[in-house]
């Protein structure tokens, strides 16, 4: 009996490289498709091909024609992302209607179930070096998955690896909008302190009553006025408890709020890089011992021609099976894969990072307490000046009467 060895390859049909899934479909299938562009030929060879789709898909997405042409229409991007392509190795020792049973119910369980469909064929298997016949099917399955209303849904299936990146890009959200907010107040710091600092220049509270009593001023309503009062006793209680009276305190709460944001960046940084680096291990885990039987393989040769055919073989897999290794060894020292003693760290880390991102939302909550208070100075800076300049229009009108 020969046995193949197993192999799973999985690639994109990707718009940015010319790539068509309707041309994919119609080689792996053996069919000869229609776009609104082009006919793509049929390939040669094929065995037996299906469709297989969940409950809720459209039932006219059964023919391959409607269903590729529904996808491209579906992705309009120039650089879109179409459809996962997959290679996937079949037994020989089994017989071609049990490798098709086997491929049907690997597929139902693990990408029908989840709402995608699948497209796939199996090819009459090729001839390996020796005359080893090695069986093997195609699969393409949109990137797309249907939801509950047979609508297309969103790029994939959520992952705790998209779940994470959609983390930390959320995270760098808000610390560029805090630190944007931060740089902006120094940078009017900067600009006004001339003014702010001339002899008898009002200090923060009196610039900030200045502007509150003339929106009380502009208030139509008792409810307005009251709101008005309100928000400034609140900016007033914080100026107070903060210790902020002068431009020169104002600068220094700011700065080191954008001291602190920065330490609470690179935290978060360090955290969430060594989430991703403990989520990759199991990844690694499964590559070293998916691969383990290809390196022993190489350990039992030993003349030195067997040896380097079969490393020239078997390339592809070594290297994989070499780095795997190379990044278990750094993490374990000890030579032992713990991935429970791993995964226990994962969940410190997660909770370490709730923690920093709670006080990342505290030092946002101050950084917008200064944003308004920098915005009401500024309002009533100008209204000064405003008023100021009709004063000199006014006296100098007099004058050349």
């Amino acid at each position: 009996m020969t046995i193949a060895l197993f192999h799973f390859h999985v690639t994109q049909v990707k718009r940015s490289a010319e790539q068509s899934t309707i041309a994919s479909a119609a080689y792996r299938a053996g069919e000869k498709l229609y776009s609104e562009y082009s006919d793509y030929t049929r390939k040669g060879g094929v065995i037996y091909s299906d469709i297989l789709l969940p409950p809720h898909a459209p039932p006219e997405y059964a023919d391959r024609q409607t269903l590729w042409n529904a996808v491209e229409k579906a992705e309009r991007g120039k650089k879109a992302q179409l459809a996962y392509s997959f290679d996937i190795a079949l037994q020989n020792e089994f017989s071609i209607e049990e490798n098709i049973a086997l491929a049907r119910q690997f597929l139902s369980e693990h990408f029908v179930s989840r709402g995608m469909i699948v497209d796939f064929a199996i090819h009459q298997p090729d001839k390996e070096d020796g005359g080893i016949s090695n069986p093997h099917f195609h699969v393409i399955c949109p990137i797309r998955p249907l939801d509950e209303h047979g609508r297309w849904g969103q790029q994939g299936i959520r992952t705790d690896k998209g779940d994470l990146n959609r983390w930390i890009k959320a995270t760098n959200a808000l610390i560029r909008d805090v630190k944007k907010k931060i740089a902006a107040i120094l940078g009017w710091l900067k600009d006004v302190r001339e003014e702010l600092t001339k002899p008898h220049t009002p200090d923060l509270v009196s610039l900030l009553n200045a502007y509150y009593t003339g929106r009380n001023a502009g208030a139509y309503s008792q409810k307005a006025r009251t709101n008005n009062l309100k928000e400034f006793n609140e900016i007033f209680n914080y100026l107070q408890a903060n210790g902020i009276y002068t431009l020169d305190d104002l600068e220094n709460c700011t700065a080191a709020i954008s001291s602190t944001v920065d330490d609470l960046k690179k935290k978060l940084d360090g955290q969430t890089a060594r989430m991703k680096q403990i989520r990759s291990m199991a990844d690694h885990a499964n590559t070293f011992k998916n691969l383990k039987s290809v390196y022993d393989g190489l350990q039992k040769i030993k003349f030195t021609n067997a040896r380097e055919k079969y490393k020239a073989e078997h390339a592809a897999d070594l290297k994989q099976f070499y780095a795997a290794r190379r990044i278990l060894r750094a993490e374990f020292s000890d030579g032992k894969v713990d991935m429970k003693k791993l995964s226990a760290k994962y969940d410190c880390l997660e909770q370490d990072h709730a923690v920093t991102y709670a006080e990342f939302k505290s030092v946002r909550e101050d950084s917008q307490r200064l944003w308004r208070i920098k915005t009401n100075i500024d309002t009533v800076l100008r209204q000064q000046e405003q008023s100021q300049n009709l004063n000199t229009t006014k006296r100098r009108d007099q004058y050349e009467r």
